[in-house]
């Protein structure tokens, strides 16, 4: 059988367009998130890309001719590729903050609740930050292409504007740390779910790679560091967007075991009886591995009767104690 290049870009934006209407529980679309994300990644890589190869060849001029205007002219190009970028933060950071609250609110998950509000503090950082460092950048590529110098004070002003966008970054970083060593590793402990795991490690590789090679690569001054900057961003980004595919499997697949247990609910009285008939301690999460059950409803359910004595158990952490309490 001969498959044709058109069918399978037919078949794969088929499946993307599938995966991408917005629809399901507030997980599947916190899941659905990251993929939109993933998405807009690979246009910013690709517009980055193509205006750092631009830098770099300006940059080149300017040395063979030694005349300024080059370099306003990289400026320039700095400030428009700055502009992308702050619609695209602004737009995950605001979007990122309102999806992960509505997910907290319905699976109660506490650290959804934190990572939410440091989206929306970093968003309202980013929105004072980026469009005065964006006037900034284009004042000096104004001057720079007219052959005067920049107004003074405008390296200090460049400095707080820095300082108020470095905690604004600072913010997602948390953020981000939150999603890896609490969410999706609570994830992956609670539910074996590998896609947990890969995007653990895969997002803490490219918070690596961010910190110790692209943090290196932010200053544009020579041709050289433009190209690098081109390439590597592409490598940065490619990290990224795979992190945050593994990232939307897993949370589509934390939605689906919500929205089976909810349409199941005699599934958690029945695990809860089941439980109860244990002579020992059981570790829950062990316990229901495998089956088709949300681990967070069946911990809630259980709390909700042992509040209500309703059974005599109680949950202390992942541990289930039948009859009587741990301490």
């Amino acid at each position: 059988m001969k498959i044709f290049p058109s069918e399978v870009v037919f078949l794969v934006f088929s499946q993307l367009k599938t995966a991408l209407k917005w629809e399901g529980n507030p997980l599947i679309k916190l899941g659905k998130f990251f993929l939109i994300a993933s998405l807009i990644h690979i246009i910013l890589a690709l517009i980055n890309f193509s205006m750092d190869i631009t830098i770099g060849r300006a940059l080149e001029v300017y040395q063979k001719t030694k005349d300024v205007t080059y370099v306003g002219r990289s400026y320039y190009l700095l400030g428009f590729s700055l502009f992308i970028e702050m619609l695209v933060a602004l737009f995950i950071l605001f979007f990122g903050a309102y999806i992960f609250k509505k997910a907290y609110d319905y699976s109660k998950i506490e650290s959804l609740k934190w990572i939410a509000l440091l989206y929306a503090g970093a968003a309202i950082l980013d929105f004072i930050g980026y469009p005065t460092l964006l006037g900034h950048y284009l004042t000096i590529a104004v001057s720079l292409m007219h052959n005067t110098l920049p107004p003074p004070g405008i390296q200090e002003s460049i400095a707080i504007t820095f300082l108020i966008t470095g905690t604004g970054g600072l913010c997602e970083l948390i953020a981000k740390l939150i999603l890896i060593f609490s969410v999706l590793w609570n994830i992956h402990s609670m539910y074996g779910i590998k896609y947990a795991k890969l995007s653990m490690i895969i997002l803490v590789f490219y918070m690596a790679y961010g910190f110790f090679v692209e943090g290196g690569l932010s200053a544009i001054e020579t041709p050289e560091a433009a190209y690098t900057r081109a390439w590597s961003g592409v490598f940065f980004f490619c990290i990224l967007v795979l992190g945050y595919y593994f990232v939307y499997r897993t949370f589509l697949r934390i939605g689906e075991l919500f929205d089976i247990t909810e349409r199941n609910p005699g599934i958690l009285d029945d695990v809860i009886q089941e439980l109860l008939k244990s002579e020992k301690a059981v570790k829950i999460s062990d316990f229901i591995r495998g089956r088709e059950i949300a681990y967070d409803l069946l911990i809630r359910r259980i709390k909700e009767k042992a509040k209500k004595g309703e059974i005599d158990g109680c949950v202390h952490g992942d541990i289930f104690y039948p009859r009587k309490k741990p301490y």
